[in-house]
């Protein structure tokens, strides 16, 4: 259930007029994707949940036993979402949690956190903080076999300036550029997920490039979203991709399975598929109207783009024994503040 409490100090001043608010957006699902062998079939996306507007609340789904055709199963899953305003921030909080994450028999999780949780300043706070505390692996292995993470979660860096983007900072994008350019130098990636990584590796070069320009350093904060949206010209939503995973550990199971290897934040199994751990979206879009109206509130206008951050922490792009794309434990976080 939604709370409505300091809803009308947010939206409106003595006089009736839009004075200040906040709209918050959070989303969370547990499973989903696509098998393509041994059988075709949509995997329906499990538990999500959303929070879409300028009242906040807190939100919660959960589910049991989980079974895609004894392929890929799931004991126990959560999702949570909530906006709330906490001294003088604005906070959204998505939450993901799957127990019990089996896939083909190969690769399985105790338990998995994908966490993300923005805070705007109630006073100019278009740019958001970002934390991705809480998101964690717990006891990941392959055939039985433990897999250890060691994670960075700084990789997100705001940029200098309060009226950029995330997408503005240098070193930020230019570290992602070099990450992914990196794991595609290894030649090791396959099938569907190397041509992801090549069209990754376009989106943050082509970004690079662009906030490095002379002529994109002289425009306004606005001037500057709408020339990194016509980059993307099908969807608008600049965005390009890092990890929350800065190593992974395989030493146990190349005692075992000598083939299977690492680069970056992606395991490479033969045989199996590969899985990339921890990646989070980022990116720059217009948030949804919310589905109801309030005095004084526009609904039908067009709010600012914001920044926004998607994590997932299990990407699996699978064949040989299961040919399938699997996304597990997402979580997104965004909000904006107005005026």
């Amino acid at each position: 259930m939604n709370s409505t409490s300091g809803v009308q100090n947010q939206l409106q001043n003595a006089t009736g007029s839009v004075a200040h608010y906040h709209q918050y957006h959070a989303e969370a699902v547990a499973l989903q994707g696509t098998l393509r062998a041994p059988i075709e079939q949509k995997i329906e996306q499990q538990i999500p949940l959303e929070i879409n507007d300028r009242r906040g609340g807190h939100l919660t789904r959960t589910v049991s036993d989980v079974s895609i055709e004894g392929l890929i199963s799931i004991k126990r899953a959560e999702t949570r979402v909530s906006g709330s305003k906490i001294k003088g921030k604005y906070v959204t909080l998505a939450t993901t949690i799957v127990e019990g994450l089996k896939v083909f028999e190969v690769l399985s999780v105790e338990r998995v956190i994908s966490q993300v949780s923005t805070s705007h300043a109630e006073e100019n706070g278009h740019l958001p903080k970002v934390t991705f505390l809480g998101s964690k692996f717990e006891n990941l292995r392959i055939s039985g076999i433990p897999v250890h993470i060691t994670y960075n979660f700084g990789v997100c860096p705001p940029p200098n300036q309060k009226d950029e983007t995330y997408l503005a900072n240098k070193d930020f994008v230019r570290a992602t550029r070099d990450s992914t350019q990196s794991i595609l130098n290894r030649d090791v990636l396959f099938g569907l997920a190397k041509t992801e990584n090549e069209q990754r590796n376009v989106r943050v070069s082509e970004v690079l490039s662009l906030i490095q320009s002379k002529d994109y350093q002289n425009l306004q904060s606005g001037e500057k979203v709408a020339t990194l949206q016509k980059l993307f010209p099908n969807d608008q939503r600049p965005r390009i991709t890092c990890s929350l995973v800065d190593s992974i550990d395989i030493s146990e199971v190349r005692k075992q399975l000598p083939r299977v290897e690492t680069v970056g934040h992606t395991l490479i199994i033969p045989d199996f598929g590969v899985v990339s751990l921890g990646e989070i979206e980022v990116g720059i879009e217009s948030p949804k109207a919310p589905g109801y109206s309030m005095r004084g509130v526009s609904n039908g206008s067009s709010p600012k783009p914001s920044n926004y951050f998607e994590l997932t922490m299990l990407n699996m792009e699978l064949g040989c024994i299961g040919d399938a794309s699997v996304r597990a434990a997402q979580s997104k976080g965004n909000g904006q503040t107005n005026p």
